[in-house]
């Protein structure tokens, strides 16, 4: 797999892209919660905040439906995984939104 050469997002940026997609994280996770809490029940496993976070994220236009924000949320997490490292935005995202 070849190293990702994108870069992380700056500090700044990433307090402002907090602003717009913790809200709408919320909502998503407020309206899918009961739903992933047991999925992982029936696997044996428990829901955690990381994979709360990845559920938002990587959901297939979950945002998008239940964010509540018109789709704003989706759109600016799209524009900065088209610039930034998502795997850093993960992990920012996973400390800096507590969903579980």
């Amino acid at each position: 797999m070849p190293k990702n050469t994108k870069p992380k997002m700056p500090e700044a940026e990433f307090a402002e892209f907090v602003k717009v997609l913790r809200p709408a994280m919320q909502n998503t996770f407020n309206t899918t919660a009961s739903d992933l809490e047991e999925a992982c029940r029936s696997c044996g496993e428990r829901l955690t905040n990381a994979g709360a976070v990845e559920s938002c994220l990587d959901g297939g236009g979950l945002m998008r439906m239940y964010g509540n924000d018109g789709g704003r949320a989706e759109d600016a997490l799209d524009a900065a995984t088209k610039k930034y490292d998502y795997e850093d935005i993960f992990k920012r995202l996973c400390k800096a939104v507590r969903l579980v």
